[in-house]
């Protein structure tokens, strides 16, 4: 009976120690993590309001402005990626600005503007245009991390 306690004991610390080993560190992993992405989001809402407010007097005084944001948390190179679009329009046309920062280092990684407009030659418009395709194919490469 002794050599069965004994046996379920031992048992019982190899399991124990297990998930201390195994699973424990996986658990303040996922939970260091979860808290990186809600700063981070918590970080892009406030300058997001910061932005709006801009576009908000904007629209007030009848000019064709608005502003939107993306954030993600990239795990990989510890950033936190915002990428926001500032869209204008009047009567030529519009534009797109978009700009992606590091919150983190409050650092500007990338910027394009895209803008349509009625008096751009036909090598401006494709300029605009592989800047566009340019920023979207970096944008992707930081939201789209591959862990």
């Amino acid at each position: 009976m002794k050599k069965i306690i004994s046996i379920a004991v031992i048992l019982a610390t190899i399991f124990i120690g297990y998930y201390f080993v195994q699973f424990l560190p996986l658990r303040i992993k996922e939970n260091d993590l979860y808290k990186k992405m809600m700063d981070c989001r918590k970080m892009a809402e406030e300058r997001f309001e910061k932005s709006k407010k801009d576009s908000d007097e904007a629209w007030a005084v009848g000019m064709g402005y608005s502003v939107d944001y993306q954030v993600h948390y990239n795990a990989k190179l510890n950033k936190c990626v915002y990428c926001e679009d500032e869209f204008r329009s009047d009567k030529l046309g519009f534009q797109h600005q978009y700009k992606l920062v590091d919150l983190y280092t409050n650092t500007e990684m990338d910027a394009a503007l895209y803008a349509v407009q009625s008096n751009l030659t036909p090598d401006q418009k494709q300029y605009a245009e592989d800047e566009k395709n340019r920023f979207e194919k970096y944008r992707k490469e930081m939201f789209e991390e591959k862990l």
